[in-house]
């Protein structure tokens, strides 16, 4: 069956963070557009992202930003713009099984918005792991 994993992660993106990298957001997360129109699909109804970054090779890449635990409807993820900057907020479980985190984290990265040397930006944590993994920007 395998494990579940945790995720927690809200940061604020760069006013001049691409165009395509918004787009891809809003649709995965506010429009929840796969690119199919099946209730039950495979992951091979999924559209390929056409950004060449490891994260999006990953087999079940959207599952990080859609995968909720319907016992809290408060999990989920969030894409909105305040103040003419882009937040995403992302409280989700899934398993990760192919080190999505770390790499969508890597694609991310790159995009957010720091104040300090050293910002916290969220944490995962596996059912099977003792402690959770703190995420950080570093500057």
């Amino acid at each position: 069956m395998g494990y579940y994993t945790e995720l927690k992660f809200n940061v604020k993106l760069k006013q001049d963070t691409s165009e395509d990298v918004v787009n891809i957001l809003k649709r995965v997360i506010n429009e929840r557009d796969l690119g199919h129109d099946k209730v039950f699909f495979n992951t091979e109804d999924v559209f390929k992202p056409e950004f060449n970054h490891p994260f999006f090779k990953c087999e079940r890449w959207y599952m990080l930003l859609l995968s909720t635990n319907f016992d809290d409807e408060m999990q989920g993820g969030r894409f909105y713009e305040e103040k003419g900057r882009w937040t995403i907020s992302l409280h989700t479980e899934f398993k990760n099984y192919d080190s999505e985190i770390d790499k969508f984290f890597d694609w991310i990265k790159p995009f957010i918005v720091g104040r300090k040397k050293k910002q916290y930006v969220g944490y995962y944590r596996g059912e099977d792991a003792e402690a959770q993994t703190n995420l950080y920007v570093e500057r």
